[in-house]
C-alpha cells in the first residue's frame, strides 16, 4: 500500500481486508458489520458470470464533511487519528473473463494515458467513502441503485460530479453515509441524506454530521450533551431543518389507545382498524412527498419478527416506492397501491428495500455466507410512528386539505349523478365511475407539470402552457382503471382559508368532458341556490365552472385576443412617434360619414378593434403603404382590416386582412371577430349604411 492508488477485482474478501488496514479494525469485525452483508448483497445484481466488478482506491482523500467533524472532535483526541480517508471507486465489465492483476494494471495505465479502457462512466456503480477510525468506518457512500425509475418504481437521486485522476464521472444516486456514534446517531445520518436528496438544497453547500448536530441543539439547554451524540427528538430534527432554511412539518401516527393528546393522526374510526389506516395514511404521505421528489424522515420502532421483541427507537430517509399493478384495497387513494419503500439505513445501507406485509414493515436482510457465518439472516418489523417533512416556505396547504376537498367533490357528483340516474339510465355507468375513481395526489413544481404537459396530447395544451401558476401547485389526478380522466390544480403557495382551486385539466377521454359538463351543470344550480353547500372550501372549485367574466375577458371573445403590431415600418415612424392616420375612435355614438367614392380621392379606409374595445377608423393614402400600425399609435389591438364599398349591392365589405393585427388568428377565428365587428360597432354607429363580410 506504498503507492496512493490501486486497482483489484472486487472480492469481498480483499475489500474487507483493505478496510481492516485503513481502520485499524480486526477483519472478523469487519466481516460480521450488517452493512457488509448488505454492500455485498447490493453488489450481486451488478456482477453476474460474464459480467466482473473491480475497484479503484485512492488512499489519501479528503472529504470535506470528515474533516468537518475531525476538526470539531477527532483532532482533540490524545489518539493520533488522520484527518485523510480512502475512497473506493466501483466498475463492473464484461470485457474480460478474468481480471488478473497484470490485466488491471494494464486496464488502469491506459486509463491514465487516455487510451480506450473499461475504467469510464458507463461501468462506474459509484464511490465510498472509509473514515480512518474503528467499527464506524462508512462515510459518504454513493451506489448506483439496483431499480430503474419506471411506472412501478420511483427512487429519488441527483447527479453526482465525481472528479478521478482528473477525469470526472457522474453517478445518479443519493449519498449515504453509516452513524459514528459519537458526532452522529441515526437522526443525524437520516437528516444528511435527506439535505442530499432535498431538491432545495445545492449538493456544494450540504452541512456535516456536526453542523447537523449543532443546529438541532443551537443555543438552549439541553439534558445530554452534543459529542458523544446518543440521538436526536423529533423537535431536534425540526430545529434543524429550520435553521436550513426548510419548514418543518410533522405527522405523528398514534393508536387509537394511545391518543392522548391531538395530532394528525386522527382517522380512526375503531381499534379493529387502527393498523390498515395508519399505514394507509403512512402511504399517503410518503406517495404524495416523494413522487414530488420531496424526501422524508420516517421515525419507527423496530420489532423483531420472531420475538417480538422491540428493539429501539430508529430514524431513516425515505427515498422512493414500489407500486403494486393494481390496488388491493379497492380504494380512493392511488397511493394505497405502495407496497415496498426504499429507504436510507445506516444500521444497513442505501436504497434499502422495505416490504409491506399484513399492515407491517418488515426488513429482510439475506444470509451471505461470504462475509460472516456469525451473521445471522435478520427478519424485523418496522412501526411507524413519525414522519418529518421540510418543505419550502412558501408550501402552505398541507396534503389532506387537497385530498379533502377530492373526496368531498367526487361525492358531490356521486349525490348529483345519482339524482340524474332516476331519470335516466345511462348516468348509471357514469356512476360506477365515479364509484371507482382513484385519486393520484402529488406536490409538482411549476416547470414539471409544463414539462408534462408539453409531453402530452391533451387539448388546449397550450392554454395551460401559457397560463401563470404558482412555483409549487398540487395536482390530484382522477384516475379509473389505470387512465386518467382529469387534473385538478391547486395553489399549494396559499393561504389554507383561501380557495385553493386554480384550473381543470381534461385529458382526451370523453369521460373528461362529460365530468365537465356534469360539473358545469350542477354549479350553475347552485349559482342562485342559498343552500350550504358541502364544504366552504370546495366553492371556489364550482365557482370556477360559472365564472364572472370582466369586461377584457368579453372583449378577447368577441374581438380577439391583444397582439402586438407585426412589425412597424419605417415609414409609420416621424420625429420617433407613429404617424397618426386614426380619423375616429368611436367609444360612443359619433356623426361620421363613410364617403363611398373614397378611391378618386386615393385612400382607402383601414380599420381595427383596440385594446379596449373601440372601433378605430382611419383613412390611408394609396401610395402610403403606411397600415394599421398608424390608427393605434402602434399599440397592441386586436382584429383589424380593410373597407371596401360595392356599388352594386350599395354595400361596405368588411375584410379582416390586416397583416399586422389579424395575422395570428386562425380563419375560423378571424370570420367570428369579423362578424362580431360589424354586428356590434359597423352597424351600431352607421345604421344608415349596410355592411357584409368579405368572403375568404
Amino acid at each position: 500500500m506504498d503507492k496512493p492508488y490501486g486497482i483489484f477485482e472486487y472480492d469481498i474478501n480483499i475489500f474487507c481486508s483493505y478496510i481492516s488496514f485503513l481502520t485499524n479494525t480486526s477483519l472478523p469485525s469487519i466481516k460480521r458489520k450488517d452493512q457488509i452483508t448488505y454492500l455485498d448483497n447490493y453488489l450481486k445484481p451488478f456482477k453476474n458470470e460474464k459480467t466482473k466488478l473491480f475497484f479503484i482506491y485512492e488512499n489519501e482523500y479528503i472529504d470535506q464533511h470528515y474533516l468537518d467533524d475531525y476538526s470539531s472532535y477527532h483532532v482533540r483526541c490524545f489518539k493520533t487519528y488522520k484527518k485523510t480517508c480512502a475512497r473506493i471507486h466501483l466498475f463492473c465489465t464484461n470485457k474480460h473473463k478474468e481480471l488478473k492483476k497484470k490485466i488491471l494494471n494494464k486496464e488502469l495505465n491506459d486509463f491514465l494515458n487516455k487510451k480506450e479502457s473499461i475504467i469510464k462512466n458507463d461501468n462506474y456503480l459509484g464511490f465510498i467513502v472509509i473514515r480512518p477510525i474503528p467499527e464506524n468506518f462508512f462515510a459518504k457512500v454513493c451506489l448506483k441503485p439496483y431499480y430503474e425509475n419506471d411506472d412501478s418504481n420511483f427512487i429519488l437521486t441527483k447527479d453526482y460530479k465525481v472528479s478521478l485522476f482528473g477525469y470526472t464521472f457522474h453517478i445518479k444516486s443519493i449519498a449515504f453515509q453509516e452513524q459514528d456514534k459519537i458526532i452522529s446517531a441515526c437522526a443525524t445520518t437520516s437528516l444528511w441524506s435527506f439535505f442530499h436528496a432535498h431538491p432545495m438544497m445545492n449538493l456544494r453547500d450540504l452541512p456535516s454530521s456536526n453542523k447537523i448536530t449543532r443546529s438541532s441543539y443551537g443555543n438552549e439547554v439541553w439534558e445530554s450533551r452534543e459529542f458523544p451524540n446518543k440521538g436526536l427528538s423529533p423537535e431536534m430534527i425540526s430545529k434543524s431543518l429550520k435553521m436550513f432554511n426548510l419548514s418543518p412539518e410533522k405527522f405523528e401516527f398514534k393508536k387509537a389507545k394511545e391518543k392522548k393528546k391531538k395530532s394528525l393522526w386522527t382517522f380512526l374510526k375503531t381499534e379493529k382498524n387502527d393498523d390498515t389506516e395508519r399505514v394507509s395514511l403512512f402511504k399517503e404521505y410518503i406517495y404524495a412527498y416523494c413522487s414530488s421528489r420531496i424526501p422524508l424522515i420516517l421515525g419507527v420502532t423496530i420489532y423483531d419478527r420472531e420475538t417480538k421483541e422491540k428493539k429501539g427507537m430508529h430514524a431513516v430517509t425515505v427515498l422512493g416506492y414500489h407500486l403494486n399493478r393494481e390496488n388491493q384495497l379497492n380504494s380512493n387513494k392511488y397511493s394505497d397501491r405502495v407496497e415496498k419503500i426504499y429507504v436510507h439505513d445506516d444500521r444497513y445501507g442505501p436504497y434499502l428495500k422495505i416490504d409491506l406485509m399484513n399492515n407491517k414493515f418488515e426488513v429482510k436482510i439475506l444470509e451471505n455466507n461470504k462475509t460472516s457465518s456469525l451473521v445471522n439472516a435478520k427478519d424485523e418489523i418496522y412501526e411507524t410512528d413519525i414522519i418529518i417533512l421540510g418543505v419550502y416556505h412558501k408550501i402552505r396547504v398541507p396534503y389532506i386539505k387537497v385530498f379533502e376537498l377530492c373526496e368531498t367533490l367526487v361525492d358531490v357528483l356521486k349525490t348529483y349523478v345519482e339524482y340524474l340516474a332516476r331519470e335516466n339510465q345511462n348516468f348509471k355507468e357514469i356512476l360506477i365511475i365515479l364509484k371507482n375513481i382513484e385519486w393520484d395526489v402529488k406536490i409538482k413544481e411549476n416547470r414539471y407539470l409544463k414539462e408534462e404537459l408539453l409531453e402530452s396530447n391533451i387539448k388546449d395544451r397550450e392554454k395551460y402552457l401559457t397560463k401563470s401558476f404558482p412555483k409549487y401547485i398540487w395536482s390530484a389526478t382522477a384516475k379509473y382503471k389505470d387512465k386518467n380522466i382529469f387534473e385538478l390544480i391547486f395553489d399549494a403557495t396559499d393561504i389554507q382559508l383561501g380557495n385553493i382551486f386554480l384550473d381543470y385539466i381534461k385529458f382526451d377521454d370523453s369521460l373528461s368532458f362529460i365530468i365537465e359538463i356534469l360539473l358545469k351543470n350542477y354549479s350553475k344550480q347552485k349559482e342562485n341556490d342559498n343552500e350550504k353547500l358541502y364544504s366552504e372550501n370546495i366553492k371556489g372549485i364550482f365557482d370556477y365552472f360559472t365564472p364572472e367574466k370582466c369586461y377584457k375577458e368579453n372583449l378577447a371573445d368577441l374581438y380577439g385576443y391583444l397582439n402586438i403590431p407585426r412589425n412597424i415600418k419605417e415609414n409609420e415612424i416621424s420625429h420617433d412617434n407613429i404617424v397618426n392616420q386614426c380619423e375616429m375612435i368611436f367609444d360612443e355614438k359619433k356623426e361620421y360619414i363613410l364617403e363611398k367614392d373614397y378611391e378618386s380621392n386615393n385612400f382607402k379606409y383601414l380599420w381595427v378593434i383596440d385594446r379596449n374595445g373601440f372601433l378605430r377608423i382611419g383613412k390611408e393614402k394609396t401610395d402610403s403603404e403606411k397600415g394599421h400600425p398608424t390608427l393605434t399609435g402602434g399599440k397592441p389591438a386586436r382584429i383589424g382590416g380593410e373597407l371596401e364599398f360595392d356599388i352594386e349591392d350599395n354595400t361596405w365589405v368588411v375584410n379582416p386582412f390586416s397583416g399586422r393585427y389579424s395575422d395570428g388568428y386562425e380563419d375560423d377565428e378571424k370570420k367570428k371577430y369579423l362578424n362580431n365587428a360589424i354586428v356590434y360597432k359597423f352597424n351600431l354607429f352607421f345604421n344608415n349604411d349596410k355592411f357584409k363580410e368579405k368572403e375568404f
